[in-house]
């Protein structure tokens, strides 16, 4: 079986550790996810000759993550820190993947109802496997308010170079197909 895969998506990283850049900015950012979406291909193979209600399911998709940064409270000099003279930075960060998803599934429910013999519509499973994702794209933007100066931006920062181009994953989902 073939099929597609549409949905939203949330991401909130997971700082492990974080630079200040002035000295009154620690502790005051804040980190908020964006959504975002997901499409892409998938497949399904049944193993029913010699395992019941497992199939493999892999899936091919493309997956799109963001978040923001922002900081209120930032003052770029150590001499004058009650005198700030920057507002707000904000820092947009987006990330587009394709993602790979080798995954096994069992279903819950068998999709044959055992008394009438008919296919049910509703099929829920759970699923585990390994996911690989190749970084296509990644960017930040920033933007800084200046106290009587306004604000400041400028074009995308492409941020690819700061990672690692394959990142590697363990999957667990639930979830329920529905056959039209």
């Amino acid at each position: 079986r073939v099929g597609f895969k549409l949905g939203p998506t949330a991401t909130m990283p997971a700082i492990m550790e974080t630079f200040y850049v002035g000295s009154s900015a620690q502790g005051n950012g804040k980190f908020n996810p964006k959504f975002n979406f997901t499409f892409g291909a998938v497949f399904e193979k049944d193993f029913s000759a010699f395992i019941k209600n497992f199939s493999i399911a892999p899936e091919l998709v493309y997956v799109g993550r963001s978040y923001n940064y922002t900081n209120s409270i930032l003052t770029p000099s150590d001499e004058t820190p009650d005198e700030p003279n920057m507002s707000i930075i904000e820092n947009t960060h987006k990330q587009s993947w394709l993602d790979l998803n080798l995954l096994v599934q069992y279903k819950i429910v068998d999709r044959k109802n055992q008394d009438s013999k008919k296919e049910s519509k509703f099929n829920p499973y759970i699923g585990i496997g390994p996911g690989i994702s190749y970084l296509l794209n990644s960017s930040n933007e920033i933007l800084t308010e200046v106290i009587d100066k306004g604000t400041i931006t400028g074009s995308a920062i492409d941020t690819r170079d700061s990672y690692n181009s394959l990142a590697y994953s363990a999957i667990v989902t639930l979830g329920s197909k529905i056959r039209f």
